[in-house]
């Protein structure tokens, strides 16, 4: 026998922990982020997609692909949004795939804005054992589950036009700490805390520069991003934006990143350096990550009663 088995190293860390999956472009990730924030995005609606590709050098990649449709105050205050998650990793092919909902309600304050947020989720985890190999026969019968999620979130966010704008929220993930086990042992999915905080500032004409914290903790684990980006407009066209920045997930990678947007169209491209134990077995790479965004806003007709103009009459 080649070993006891063979299977990605990072797989059990997974199951066993019940650690998500994470984006470095975090600011971006309303559903990995916080629910609420559906409510404050600047368009009526926005299409995101965001490809997620990681430790390729180590063992077969980690992929992570998701795909939403948000849609902003759909009846009064209240906001709705829907995404699908198809995720795969290592050797066993350790996939989750299913779909979730946003329902968030904004309630505007003076000059703040507060939001609040709750996601509802269906996954289903499977495993593949066609290229697992054990040194015994194994009777393993569950190759897949299906499990709910529940999570909720809340935020405040500065008038857009403050001289100070910032936004900061706080979120809860998997409040119902769903079973993770493809066997009948009690293993659930760990309560993930996240909190955040961005701010904007004007650095010079047509330049600005946004530093951005990310802190988040899964059961023993925590995650800690600071990051700093700056925007530069076109001064004879304004439509266009450039974005340049450099983020550090402490203990793990930098993170180089670079993003344009043209009117509607928004892409944005990050590359992790890993800098951690790994370093050595992953030759410094760690992945990289792509998102596309689309915003629009349906322009409504004004609705005037119609005036009947009556000449003047004329006197002779």
């Amino acid at each position: 026998m080649r070993g006891l088995f063979k299977i990605a190293f990072f797989i059990f860390p997974i199951i066993l922990n019940g650690q998500d999956i994470h984006f470095s472009q975090f600011s971006k990730s309303t559903f990995f982020l916080n629910p609420s924030l559906l409510s404050s995005q600047e368009s009526e609606n926005k299409i995101v997609l965001q490809r997620r590709n990681q430790w390729e050098s180590v063992a077969i990649p980690f992929s992570t692909f998701t795909l939403s449709l948000e849609k902003k105050e759909v009846f009064l205050n209240n906001s709705f949004g829907v995404q699908l998650l198809n995720d795969v990793a290592g050797d066993a092919k350790f996939r989750t795939q299913g779909a979730s909902i946003i329902l968030s309600r904004g309630i505007k304050l003076n000059k703040l804005k507060f939001n609040i947020g709750v996601l509802l989720g269906r996954f289903q985890r499977s495993i593949f054992y066609d290229k697992l190999i054990f040194n015994s026969t194994e009777n393993l019968q569950n190759t897949s589950f299906w499990f709910n999620d529940i999570s909720i979130g809340a935020s405040i966010i500065s008038h857009k036009k403050s001289n100070k704008p910032f936004n900061t929220g706080f979120s809860i993930y998997h409040l119902n700490q769903p079973k993770q086990s493809l066997t009948n042992t009690q293993v659930k999915l760990n309560k993930k805390y996240n909190f955040y905080i961005f701010t904007k500032y004007d650095l010079i004409e047509n330049t600005s520069f946004s530093p951005k914290m990310f802190l988040s903790k899964q059961s023993q684990d925590i995650e800690l991003i600071t990051s700093l980006d700056f925007d530069y407009v076109f001064e004879n066209k304004p439509e266009l934006n450039l974005t340049f920045g450099l983020g550090n997930r402490w203990g793990d990678a930098l993170i180089y990143s670079v993003g344009t947007k043209l009117n509607e169209f928004e892409f944005g491209f990050s590359y992790d350096y890993n800098i951690s134990s790994l370093s050595k077995a992953s030759n410094n790479d760690g992945g990289f990550e792509i998102i596309l965004l689309y915003t629009w806003d349906i322009k409504k007709p004004d609705v005037k009663r119609n005036k009947t103009i009556k000449p003047c009459p004329k006197y002779l």
